[in-house]
């Protein structure tokens, strides 16, 4: 039996980020493999800029799991950044890709947390890419 790739653009899972959006502080949410490419975000994401945070989300990843990687402290669960005005929640789907939020300052960090395992457990199969096939010459 072959394992078939999801081959719907990105955007056509957008609507699973838009409900994560509906919680209280949320602004964006997006999907991105462990290549930095976009898997899904939310639809009000402004176009000119989901690549940039996709690219951005995924060095995060890297980043954090460099340094746990050299510390020997097992696998990074999320990582947080907290900036002036707002916050971005990196948590680990599978297999190298990423859940990202972006969130304001008002928001209780425990609940966003809490909405993005929730969504993680309920559709991180879909928000997880096949694995490419391998170049060939």
């Amino acid at each position: 039996m072959t394992q078939q790739a999801i081959t719907t653009p990105p955007r056509d899972w957008g609507y699973l980020l838009d409900g994560l959006c509906t919680v209280d502080g949320i602004s964006h949410a997006l999907a991105v493999a462990g290549d930095g490419l976009l898997i899904a975000a939310n639809r009000d994401l402004p176009g000119g800029i989901v690549d940039q945070l996709a690219a951005t989300a995924s060095g995060l990843a890297s980043l954090t799991t460099g340094a746990s990687t050299l510390m020997n402290a097992g696998g990074v669960e999320h990582t947080v950044v907290e900036m002036a005005a707002g916050v971005v929640i990196v948590m680990a789907i599978g297999d190298g890709s990423q859940l990202t939020v972006l969130a304001d300052k008002r928001a209780d960090l425990g609940q966003v947390m809490y909405e993005m395992v929730s969504l993680i457990n309920r559709a991180g199969a879909v928000l997880t890419p096949a694995p490419r096939p391998p170049l060939t010459p």
